[in-house]
């Protein structure tokens, strides 16, 4: 039996998870989005899986950029795109700009896909939907979306426990024996759902993550959305992915 709180991990890639936390055993197998429970859930456990997840992504580098000769290529992410130019972050920071017609046939795609409108993407599993930000696509491996080039996500799930009983776990006491620090607390309503939001920060990958998550739900069932993104990076996306969180609807 751990501690309250304490954390039992084993698992392989993204295949299956066990957690253990105040002595309460969890399985997830993330490519089915399940949450099997051993015993009575009082605790934020999804929230902590859902960490759990996003922490096990591979580091990777920004997009690659090339223009339609193939003598021209660069990593970096796209910042913006006006009168003509396209604005690129380079990966040691500095910000170039490059005409759009010069770049490839795929860049250019990519860029006019930053500009189309919104749309939502539901999640059966999860029982939610939730507007699909630019640039993040759909995974196999969770219900939500992922940015490669950024190490961010939005991630959706869903757990048979009533509101009443997951929601307590979300202070900060309990955050911090999970390694998570507290920034904000505010009661919401997502959904038609009573719910709260709460900010936090986390280490994981030798790197300081923020995120946003929304708990919500009734006597029969909690749903957890979480924003997350690298802490140098909440200037540029932690409103994205805000507006993401609290997007969520239940479909018709």
């Amino acid at each position: 039996m751990g501690n309250p709180g304490s954390i039992e991990q084993t698992n392989t890639g993204l295949s299956m998870i066990h957690l253990k936390i105040g002595g309460i055993m969890f399985a997830n197998n993330p490519s089915h989005q399940m949450l099997t429970r051993v015993r009575p859930n009082r605790l934020a456990v999804a929230f902590v899986l859902v960490t759990t997840l996003l922490l096990q992504a591979s580091i990777v580098h920004a997009r690659k950029w090339t223009d339609k000769s193939g003598s021209f290529s660069v990593e970096a992410d796209f910042v913006a795109q006006s009168e003509g130019k396209v604005s690129l972050k380079k990966t040691d920071g500095s910000v170039i700009s490059v005409p759009l017609a010069r770049l490839s046939e795929a860049d250019q795609q990519f860029v006019a896909a930053q500009r189309k409108p919104l749309k939502y993407v539901t999640f059966p599993k999860a029982g939610v939907k939730l507007i699909q930000p630019h640039g993040f696509v759909e995974v196999e491996s969770f219900e939500g979306f992922y940015q490669e080039s950024t190490q961010s996500s939005v991630v959706a799930i869903k757990f048979p426990d009533p509101y009443a009983d997951s929601v307590v776990g979300f202070n900060t006491k309990k955050l911090k024996e999970n390694g998570m620090t507290l920034q904000s607390k505010e009661g919401i309503t997502i959904a038609g759902k009573k719910g709260i939001l709460v900010k936090v920060l986390q280490r994981g990958n030798d790197m300081q993550y923020v995120k946003w998550v929304a708990i919500f739900g009734d006597k029969k069932a909690t749903n957890i959305i979480t924003g997350m993104c690298p802490k140098t990076l909440e200037a540029k996306l932690l409103s994205k992915l805000k507006a993401v969180v609290l997007s969520a609807k239940f479909p018709e």
